[in-house]
């Protein structure tokens, strides 16, 4: 009686164990049929996307290469491709925050890249949230006949330029600093007595500049 309870239960065990495998090798292979799909779809979209802003389309084909040329088509700033993955991967040995971090570069550039590129093919920004998540599916409206592409038309990028305004001001105010510089040395050649601090005009028998208080040299 043992003996054949022990089979009963290994042979339910048996075919318990053979539909869990088998409803999961199913589940397997319809998520990588999927997951094919939408890669196809995606190569498709972007090639015929690309094509119509004038680049080739095998360039749709080579990882990060074609992120690189979709930065082109918008007029987003290239290096952002290794900001992002040669960042993720510096960041990757900082626990905890490097990976907040890298997640945080990763969504900004992906809504940067998806809103400019929807605009670039005149569309408003609402397609661009289509875009990011169903990214295969709009990319083929993208290269459907009833889109156009208008030109690089980029979104607002406010880390590029805060970047741009610290290292460019310093170097335009520099200039600027030079320039006034050249312009009172020619001026006080010229018989005319300038503050070398502020710029302010003096007269001859001024030991102190009446703008800043400077003591003229």
């Amino acid at each position: 009686m043992d003996t054949y309870g022990y089979s009963n239960y290994s042979s339910i065990d048996t075919t318990a164990v053979g539909a869990l495998v088998g409803g999961l090798v199913i589940f397997i292979a319809i998520f990588a049929i999927i997951a094919i799909t939408f890669v196809v779809l995606n190569i498709i979209g972007q090639w015929k996307a690309f094509k119509k802003a004038g680049k080739g389309g095998w360039e749709a084909i080579i990882p990060f290469y074609n992120t690189v040329t979709l930065c082109q088509i918008t007029g987003l700033n290239p290096w952002w491709v290794l900001i992002v993955f040669g960042g993720s991967i510096v960041l990757s040995f900082i626990p905890v925050v490097g990976s907040l971090l890298s997640m945080a570069l990763s969504i900004y550039f992906s809504i940067l890249l998806c809103v400019s590129t929807a605009r670039s093919f005149g569309k408003s920004d609402s397609f661009a949230v289509g875009l990011y998540f169903l990214q295969p599916i709009f990319f083929m409206i993208l290269g459907g006949k009833n889109t156009e592409y208008v030109g690089p038309k980029p979104m607002n990028d406010v880390v590029m330029n805060f970047v741009k305004d610290k290292t460019g001001n310093n170097s335009n105010q520099n200039n600027a600093n030079s320039q006034n510089q050249t312009s009172m040395d020619n001026q006080n050649q010229a018989g005319t007595k300038f503050c070398t601090a502020c710029g302010k005009k003096l007269n001859e028998s001024d030991r102190f500049c009446t703008g800043c208080g400077k003591e003229v040299q």
